[in-house]
């Protein structure tokens, strides 16, 4: 430990680093043993196959893809989230949650051999929210890796609003008053948060095995 650096500030640090996993943790996947779930896991959600990269085939994976294919598997789930909510303006998806590999793979691989742009860039600009006004999010998560059917990794297809999902921090991370007991010296936390709910399921799909 480097001199002048007090325990007590790295307990601090460290308890609320902890915090903040196990919250990370709530918020996307839930806790197996009080059998709760989270944005990419919920029971709730309609669930749905990316389209095969052959006709007929079982080769699904984004791996495989030309961009016009991923662009299609993102375009098909937004229209079924829009289509399952009357296509009305304010259920269009404007956020997508993939795992971290296929984001790095669409932030590395090219259109094409004699383009510049990236796969993000052009599903970006070509996708059906963004034709609408919208503006349309494409984010990494570590949670959507094996979170599909058969341990398939899953794309997450959502609005990001607080009236569609949230999760409700009732009470953030506060210490409470130290304890001696004999040789003893008990420092007490308390955090209390909720589960993820979904207020309209129908504006979520999950998208399994790019």
């Amino acid at each position: 430990m480097s001199v002048g650096r007090d325990p007590e500030t790295f307990l601090n640090k460290g308890i609320r680093l902890h915090c903040d996993k196990v919250i990370d943790r709530n918020v996307y996947a839930g806790f197996t043993k009080v059998n709760s779930t989270g944005l990419v896991n919920s029971p709730d959600v309609t669930r749905a196959s990316a389209a095969p990269h052959t006709s007929g085939g079982t080769d699904t994976a984004w791996s495989g893809k030309t961009a016009d294919e991923i662009l299609a598997d993102i375009n098909t789930a937004i229209s079924a989230v829009w289509t399952a909510n009357d296509c009305a303006s304010d259920a269009l998806p404007d956020h997508i949650l993939v795992p971290v590999e296929q984001f790095g793979s669409l932030v590395t691989r090219k259109v094409s051999d004699d383009s510049e742009r990236s796969i993000l860039t052009y599903v970006l600009e070509n996708n059906l929210t963004n034709q609408q006004g919208g503006h349309l999010v494409i984010s990494p998560c570590k949670w959507c890796k094996e979170a599909g059917s058969s341990g398939t990794d899953r794309m997450v297809v959502y609005m990001n609003q607080p009236d569609r999902v949230c999760f409700n921090l009732t009470q953030p991370l506060r210490r409470m008053d130290t304890e001696y007991a004999e040789m003893r010296i008990k420092i007490p936390y308390i955090c209390q948060f909720s589960e993820v709910r979904f207020l309209y399921p129908s504006t979520v799909r999950y998208v399994d095995g790019i």
